[in-house]
């Protein structure tokens, strides 16, 4: 066992007190956005956006998260969603 003035004992008491020093977030710690695309059938576009818009705005306010969708096209069977 090693002596008490070793300043690697191993007992609780004999380790050396440090004060804690509250850090500043850094670059690192700041939260990133993330961004995601699909693609979704216009039925399935219609559901996520709900009836007046109620569901889409439900999503958004629970989540946090910014939801578009693309616009209708004629030509086209599905939507984007961003």
């Amino acid at each position: 066992m090693e002596s008490p003035e070793s300043p690697y004992a191993s007992s609780p008491e004999t380790a050396p007190k440090r004060s804690a020093q509250p850090r500043s977030p850094g670059p690192d710690d700041m939260e990133k956005p993330t961004h995601i695309r699909f693609l979704v059938s216009n039925t399935a576009a219609g559901c996520i956006i709900g009836k007046g818009g109620a569901t889409i705005t439900e999503f958004q306010s629970q989540s946090g998260a910014r939801i578009q969708l693309s616009v209708i096209m004629n030509s086209f069977l599905e939507r984007l969603i961003e």
